[in-house]
């Protein structure tokens, strides 16, 4: 399982869980978005 994350300075425990339950990880650092939109 591959888990692909963007970085955000709280994660929450799900976000944790998701992490370890995975076998590989991605961490998104340079990601284009919408200034005016909700980003989650």
């Amino acid at each position: 399982m591959c888990a692909i994350h963007q970085l955000n300075p709280f994660p929450r425990l799900t976000t944790l869980a998701k992490l370890f339950a995975a076998d590989y990880w991605i961490v998104l650092d340079d990601v284009q978005f919408t200034r005016s939109d909700y980003q989650d």
